[in-house]
């Protein structure tokens, strides 16, 4: 039993404050033996250092870095697999391409820091390598030249053409719905002749241009609303976002 200081009432062992006078219970402290050691945020190790304190810079480093790690792991690991159940590198094949190419990717993205237009060419570049190597692996040089090849080249270019118009435009409203349908039905179209001279070796269009036709009143439409509502075509405000 402890003793209050103030008015001499026996209190438990538990009791912070005195039930009688309401004064602070004043409890004796265990005493402590040699020099008390504070640690400061200099003692810490510099290893503990917090990613928030990294200039961007180094936040790309270590990005790269972790998603790298991540990347090859699972690329050895798959390949691995493959030696063992089949003795040769057979479906592997597949994960290893788009495992590099993925890594082609990021670090496109983090390391090449110049102008827009030459990561749009080297995401280009690698797109391509990407699906030339999985049809040299599965079939020799066969869809690649002839398939693939255009649908980038069309896809690229018809993503430039938006990107221009989008650039010029002051107002950013239903307009902008209306070139991305018709950016679409476009693509459509490349796709089916595409394919077609692939299989048919004759450019052929049947269902693209009932796309494109049925695409041709939404955009007049789109494009009405937004040059009737000149006070307000912003998107934004329209719905209130």
């Amino acid at each position: 039993m402890i003793t209050c200081q103030h008015c001499g009432v026996q209190l438990e062992e538990n009791m912070n404050y005195c039930p009688l006078c309401g004064q602070p219970v004043e409890k004796e402290k265990s005493p402590v033996s040699g020099p008390v050691r504070v640690r400061t945020r200099e003692t810490f190790p510099k290893r503990y250092s917090r990613i928030y304190q990294l200039n961007t810079t180094q936040k790309r480093k270590l990005i790269w870095e972790v998603t790298s790690i991540i990347l090859l792991s699972g690329i050895l690991g798959v390949i691995l697999l493959n030696l063992i159940f089949n003795q040769s590198l057979t479906w592997s094949v597949y994960p290893l391409v788009l495992g590099l190419s993925v890594f082609a990717y990021i670090t496109l993205i983090i390391y090449w820091t110049g102008k827009r237009w030459k990561k749009i060419l080297g995401s280009f570049v690698v797109t391509f390598l990407m699906l030339f190597f999985i049809d040299f692996v599965a079939q020799g040089i066969d869809w690649a030249l002839l398939v693939a090849l255009p649908l980038l080249l069309g896809t690229y270019g018809i993503g430039l053409a938006l990107y221009l118009v989008a650039h010029r435009m002051k107002y950013y409203g239903f307009n902008l719905l209306a070139y991305l349908f018709l950016g679409l039905a476009v693509l459509l179209m490349l796709l089916e002749g595409t394919l077609s001279y692939y299989h048919h070796n004759a450019l052929m269009l049947d269902w693209s241009i009932i796309v494109l036709i049925s695409f041709l009143p939404v955009d007049a439409v789109l494009f009405y609303i937004h040059f009737r509502l000149k006070k307000n075509p912003d998107l934004k405000k329209i719905f209130h976002i």
